[in-house]
């Protein structure tokens, strides 16, 4: 499974929403329980700069940061202080 962040800014909600269902349509699980924040999961052999372009495309105002994260060996190291609700995706997804 292929793992990227997307950090976008200067976004309205509207912008935030297009993204959102953008990437739904694409097939990626996403985890975008902050504004500007997605973290992303796929099969597909999405690039950083294939993404970048399908949010440029529904969202053309915003600036945009995209990049691959490479899951080490021993799997993924995060914390969080959080709901716990936000949890339950990392813990599927992103481990």
């Amino acid at each position: 499974m292929n793992k990227f962040i997307v950090a976008i800014s200067d976004a309205t909600a509207e912008n935030r929403d297009a993204i959102s269902n953008r990437l739904k349509r694409l097939g990626f699980g996403y985890w975008h329980w902050m504004p500007d924040l997605w973290l992303l999961t796929t099969s597909s052999a999405a690039t950083a700069e294939s993404i970048r372009d399908e949010v440029i495309k529904v969202a053309p105002s915003v600036n945009i940061f995209v990049t691959p994260v490479a899951t080490p060996p021993n799997g993924m190291i995060w914390a969080a202080y959080s709901p716990e609700e936000w949890w339950e995706w990392l813990n599927k997804n992103w481990t």
